[in-house]
């Protein structure tokens, strides 16, 4: 591609100089017009190279699921050794990212995004040709070809590199990457504007703007503030009822009061368990072709809603998901948290052929999910080799993953309520020892019959079945190139060493306080992952800070929340992550402590005024002087439609539904992976494949479709005006009125409340005495005020 702009370039130099030294035979000739197509065609191609950058996400998918394929079945014939050996066919590199998308005698390999014209999906699918010849690729793996190139196929490799001349991995000097390092005192900045400031966020934020010479924005209004901050931490908008409560409350601490209570709302677990649910690719289906049913995989989401509403310390919230079976084995609560590891797809049908591949691909969901959504670590990029940019060593994979060797997908029945249960039993042993005290005295048939019937009602655990991880697996190898036909030596549990403040401390969180080997390498895994002394504590934390950063802000202090690495993005107000992750760990992990500072301070509470001046000198707001819009995820506006409808239903917990009309939360919506709900899809749900960190926001036509002939926005349309007649006993402007307070918790504007009356008024007199079509009239008002952006954004 570079080689094409290249040429491209010089071709369009070649016609400028052409202009310049003889400009008769540039007029009236073709040269104009070639320069332009020339010029044209080179931005095309500048454009191409722009967007074709890979995601972490996208990468680490490329790593798991593709490059482990292509060493497999395609290298012996298409790679830069196969041409070493006089062994290459058809001129085809499949080693490189330019080989691929150069093709070989046939054509492109691969076209980004064009599943019809990447020759290698037609060969893998036995369509025009047959590859591997010695049998075709199982359907999943063709499946995730498809999949890959829909996603543009990223692919990290720039060249065709041997194993030989890849870079040595210095773990030491890896451990000096700033999100490595153990965490420190950070002193608070010194800043000018004092005044401007709420609480020690600000003054981090604060010092940056003023070394760029940039003025904060002062408060939004308490409308918008109140809107904000009930959609940030509960999902749901405030009814006009809670938003006027709050704007007649003068006290001080009248936004503080409002804060705790929404943290301590119900709401507010469920809102935040779904970002948690994106990270982990939770799904209960299995996927691939047949994507069975997982019975029991709910159990999952209900732990994480009930640990965020009980403010569970992020530590132990951690340690549960990792080792929670081992842990606490038959405890409710600790085996539905161990579903983290199982929440991935995996195929429905095996054979004797694939259940090898199919487990080290297993083990590579896990961990690839664990480091991505735990560490902000691209931990599968070391699959196949030693990690091209991260100080994450072939050898620490296979450590990882041997920490998971005895980790598969099983279902586990447990008694979620064994204090009830045992009380039960307390009572019934009670009873039957009376009377077998009595019959002792002196026994009778009617003492007799007393006993069987007691001995017919003996209490018995009610068990349920959780989709969980068990034993089982066995030993893991080291597979040379990630390929399964290639072991090496056998792989011992370990970690990534470069989170470890040395290669010794590896040794010591395998081993127990009575100096013997932990039970289980999960329960030394879960200690890697929690220790702030010389584990991977402080990456955890800054992980889980900059998470709740992203979902309040809309973009993360680092804006890849998956990725901490070298290749994500670099921090916007470091010092302030340090600080925060500080915070989190010096209040023994509690989130809802951050959330509180975060949502207090006078950044998250500017307006959204856009001034010139500082948009020319902070265009991105990377340095956050004002609030820039959010838009609501599909589940958010979902759930908001059924508020202002006044149909949700706030059930909680339990087996989900795949009816997709149903009144309960969207977090209670069954995820099945082949049948996802189009409505949340269209604003941008991602597929429960892979860990997502953020989700796209993006805006297409198809979505003002959805808004204006979707059911569920006409029956919410419904709901809010019978809402708003019931509330000022008639239709007219206070209807309309209170509609757009309830839906964009706001007064009308004057000029707004004037059209929109005199429309519904338009309507009125069509309809005449046709009441049915008069209601419609304000029916369609209230369907028109949720179709605005503002309805579906966070100011």
């Amino acid at each position: 591609m570079f080689g094409a702009l290249t040429r491209f370039a010089e071709a369009l130099g070649l016609a400028f100089r052409l202009r310049q030294k003889q400009p008769r035979l540039w007029r009236g000739s073709k040269a104009a017009a070639l320069a332009v197509n020339l010029l044209s065609v080179s931005l095309l191609l500048v454009a191409r190279v722009a967007t074709a950058t890979p995601t972490p996400e996208g990468i680490a998918f490329f790593e798991s699921k593709i490059r482990p394929v292509l060493v497999e079945h395609c290298y012996q014939c298409h790679s830069a050794a196969a041409f070493r050996d006089g062994k290459l066919k058809a001129e085809l590199f499949v080693d490189s990212r330019a080989g691929m998308e150069k093709g070989g005698e046939s054509g492109s390999a691969i076209v980004p995004g064009k599943k019809a014209e990447s020759l290698l999906l037609s060969a893998i699918e036995y369509d025009r040709f047959e590859m591997p010849p010695d049998g075709k690729l199982p359907d999943s793996v063709i499946a995730d070809f498809r999949s890959w190139i829909e996603m543009n196929a990223p692919d990290p490799r720039d060249e065709p590199l041997a194993e030989s001349r890849q870079r040595a991995i210095d773990v030491e000097a890896g451990r000096q990457h700033w999100s490595y390092r153990r965490l420190g005192s950070t002193p608070l900045p010194n800043v000018k504007k004092s005044d401007w400031c709420s609480s020690d966020i600000d003054r981090f934020v604060l010092a940056t703007l003023e070394n760029a010479g940039i003025e904060p924005n002062g408060p939004a209004p308490r409308e918008t503030l109140t809107r904000r901050v009930f959609l940030d931490l509960t999902g749901l908008p405030p009814s006009p009822g809670e938003l006027q409560l709050f704007l007649s409350d003068t006290a001080p601490d009248a936004y503080e009061k409002l804060v705790d209570r929404l943290l301590a709302s119900l709401r507010y677990g469920e809102r935040w368990a779904r970002h948690w649910l994106d990270a982990v690719r939770f799904a209960e289906s299995g996927g691939y072709e047949f994507d069975n049913n997982r019975l029991g995989a709910h159990h999952y989401r209900d732990f994480v809603i009930k640990a965020i509403n009980d403010n569970m310390p992020y530590d132990e919230f951690l340690r549960l998901q990792v080792a929670g079976d081992v842990l606490r084995p038959g405890d409710y609560a600790a085996v539905s948290a161990s579903g983290f590891f199982v929440a991935g797809p995996y195929p429905g049908q095996l054979t004797v052929k694939t259940t090898e591949p199919i487990r080290y691909d297993q083990l590579d969901d896990m961990i690839a999910s664990l480091g991505s959504s735990m560490l902000g670590m691209t931990i599968g990029c070391a699959r196949c080799h030693d990690h091209k940019y991260d100080a994450i060593t072939h050898r620490d994979y296979y450590a990882m993953i041997a920490c998971l060797q005895n980790t598969v997908h099983t279902t586990v029945k447990v008694d979620p309520n064994p204090i009830a249960t045992n009380l039960l039993r307390a009572e019934w042993e009670a009873k039957r020892m009376a009377v077998l005290s009595a019959l002792n005295a002196g026994p009778t048939e009617e003492l007799h019959q007393t006993l069987k019937a007691i001995d017919a009602k003996e209490p018995k655990p009610a068990l349920v079945e959780i989709y969980s991880t068990g034993g089982g697996g066995g030993d893991v190898f080291v597979l040379a190139r990630g390929d399964v036909s290639r072991k090496q030596e056998k792989a011992q549990a370990g970690f990534v060493r470069a989170a470890l403040t040395a290669d010794a401390v590896e040794a010591e969180l395998m081993t127990g306080a009575d100096g013997k080997p932990v039970p289980h390498p999960r329960v030394a895994l879960a200690r890697f992952l929690t220790d702030t002394e010389s584990g991977a504590g402080p990456l955890s934390a800054r992980v889980a800070v900059n998470r709740l950063w992203h979902h309040h802000f809309g973009r993360g202090i680092v804006a890849t929340p998956n990725d901490l690495g070298t290749q994500g993005e670099k921090p916007t107000h470091p010092e302030l992550l340090e600080w925060l992750a500080g915070k989190l760990v010096e209040s023994h992990w509690q989130l809802k402590s951050i959330h509180k500072l975060i949502v207090m301070s006078a950044t998250y509470r500017q307006s959204g005024v856009v001034n010139t001046a500082s948009r020319i000198k902070d265009p991105d707001n990377l340095l956050l002087w004002h609030r820039q819009p959010v838009r609501l995820e599909g589940e958010a506006i979902r759930d908001s439609l059924l508020s202002l409808a006044g149909t949700l239903d706030t059930t909680m917990y339990g087996q989900g539904t795949l009816d997709a009309a149903s009144k309960r939360r969207s977090v209670y919506l069954t995820v099945k992976r082949s049948e996802p709900v189009a409505f949340l899809q269209e604003f941008d749900q991602p597929e429960p494949i892979q860990s997502i960190g953020a989700r796209g926001a993006a805006t297409v036509p198809t979505q003002a479709l959805v808004m204006m002939n979707s059911p569920l926005v006409r029956l919410a349309a419904e709901g809010l005006a019978k809402r708003a007649r019931e509330a000022i006993g008639g239709s007219g402007s206070p209807a309309i009125a209170y509609a757009l307070s309830a839906a964009v918790s706001r007064v009308p504007r004057p000029e707004e409340l004037e059209k929109l009356t005199a429309l519904l008024s338009t309507r009125e007199q069509e309809a005449g005495n046709d009441q049915g079509h008069r209601e419609r009239a304000l029916i369609d008002i209230c369907q028109l005020i949720l179709c605005l952006n503002e309805f579906i954004y966070i100011d």
